[in-house]
C-alpha cells in the first residue's frame, strides 16, 4: 500500500495501517479519531491539518517509528495518546489545542528541533526524552515538568514562567545555561544535573 484516502471515514482503529512500510501519501478529511499504533512503521511524511483537518484524538504510539514525517502541525488535536511520535523523524511539531503532552509524546525523536504547544498545562514524563535536537521549546501554560521530559536535548534555556513541579532528573544531560522558574515550588532529584 503506497496511498491512503478516505473521504468517508470518521475513525481509524487500532493497527489500521502499522507496517505499511511503503505508505507515503495519506487524505483523511473526516476522521476525528486516530487509534493506537495507526500508522506506526510506514513511510507517511506529512501529519498536518492537510491531512487531517478534522482530527481532535491521537492514540497511543499511533504514528511512533514514521522516520519520513517531518513537519507536524494539528490545531485541532485535543487529546494525544503516550508515545505517538516516539522515534519519528518530526523536525517541528505544533499543538495549538493540545491540553495535556502525554508521557513519551515525542520521546526519541532525534530529528525535532521546535515543539510549540501553547495551551498544555502539563508536560509528560519522557515527553521529550533524547530529542538530541530540540533548542525550542513553547509551553507557556505548563505548570508540571515531567520526570525525564527533556534529559539530553540540545536545549540551553529553559523558562516556564508557571511551573510549579519539576520532576525527577527532568532537564538531566542537556547544559541548561539559564533557567527561570519564578512559581517552581517543588524540584526533584537531579533535575538540572549534568
Amino acid at each position: 500500500l503506497q496511498s491512503a484516502i478516505f473521504a468517508s471515514a470518521t475513525v481509524l482503529s487500532t493497527s489500521s495501517f502499522v507496517n505499511c512500510q511503503q505508505l507515503g501519501d495519506i487524505s483523511f478529511p473526516n476522521v476525528t479519531t486516530v487509534g493506537d499504533f495507526a500508522f506506526s512503521t510506514t513511510a507517511i511524511r506529512q501529519v498536518t491539518s492537510a491531512e487531517f483537518p478534522n482530527l481532535t484524538t491521537i492514540g497511543q504510539g499511533s504514528f511512533r517509528a514514521t522516520p519520513n514525517v517531518r513537519n507536524v502541525n494539528l490545531p485541532n488535536v485535543t487529546t494525544g495518546g503516550r508515545y505517538a511520535f516516539e522515534s519519528s523523524g518530526v523536525v517541528t511539531a505544533s499543538f495549538d489545542s493540545l491540553i495535556s503532552i502525554s508521557e513519551g509524546f515525542l520521546d526519541q525523536a532525534v530529528s525535532l528541533v521546535s515543539a510549540s504547544f501553547p495551551v498544555a498545562t502539563t508536560n509528560g514524563e519522557n515527553a521529550f526524552r533524547l530529542c538530541s535536537s530540540l533548542r525550542r521549546v513553547d509551553i507557556p501554560n505548563a505548570t508540571t515538568i515531567g520526570g525525564y521530559a527533556f534529559t539530553q536535548t540540545a536545549l540551553t534555556t529553559a523558562s516556564f514562567a508557571n511551573v510549579t513541579t519539576i520532576e525527577q532528573s527532568a532537564f538531566q544531560f542537556s547544559g541548561i545555561v539559564s533557567a527561570s522558574f519564578p512559581s517552581a515550588v517543588t524540584i526533584s532529584g537531579s533535575a538540572f544535573a549534568n
